[in-house]
């Protein structure tokens, strides 16, 4: 079984008992964490989809139109849209290649950033009110029914602003709480990012 983009089973809806048996490979991006399977791992990378599409590059795999545009959205969501520091030469030309293996990035635009509704939009505002700031961290408690696209698009959102070097964006979840995290620079020191939090 390939896990992408965590190397933690915990971080996917899969019980972890059901898959005692099972050889897991990850493929991240993400820092190690305490308890991760092992996989490759390229900290470097902008997105896990960057990864992939190297290896399918590397290996000669054909890649079809619809899996190119997903690919590719990984790539955009993981880089604030190619704004944030992570959008080196390297991700656009992976992009790039992505693009000549018919990648639809007018899909991407419409179907998952231009279809806001009104509702949408208006909690996104009341989110964006919400906004404690602490320093260079900004901090957001949303409701726990709140839309998972709402909590990336505040947290990319928040993540681009010249004032904010770490960016979080928290939702309770039941006895847990569940988040997004992003930080402007390239490397930041995990219990650095807790202390400031």
């Amino acid at each position: 079984m390939i896990i992408l983009d965590t190397s933690l089973l915990a971080r996917t809806a899969l019980p972890a008992e059901d898959f005692s048996g099972y050889e897991i490979i990850t493929i991240d991006h993400h820092e190690i964490l305490p308890l991760a399977i092992d996989g490759y791992r390229d900290e470097t990378a902008a997105s896990t989809t960057q990864i992939v599409t190297q290896i399918a590059q590397e290996l000669h795999w054909s890649v079809t139109p619809d899996a190119a545009t997903a690919l590719l959205l990984g790539i955009y969501t993981d880089t604030g849209g190619f704004i944030h520091s992570n959008a080196t030469s390297s991700v656009f030309h992976t992009a790039a290649y992505l693009l000549e293996q018919g990648a639809q990035q007018s899909i991407i635009a419409q179907k998952v950033f231009g279809n806001y509704t009104l509702d949408y939009v208006h909690n996104l505002g009341n989110g964006l009110l919400s906004i404690q700031v602490f320093g260079r961290v900004a901090l957001l408690c949303l409701p726990e029914d709140s839309e998972a696209g709402l909590k990336n698009h505040i947290v990319c959102y928040l993540s681009g602003l010249a004032q904010v070097d770490i960016a979080c964006v928290i939702i309770p979840d039941g006895s847990e709480l569940r988040g997004s995290l992003r930080t402007r620079d390239d490397v930041y020191d995990v219990n650095e990012i807790a202390k400031r939090l």
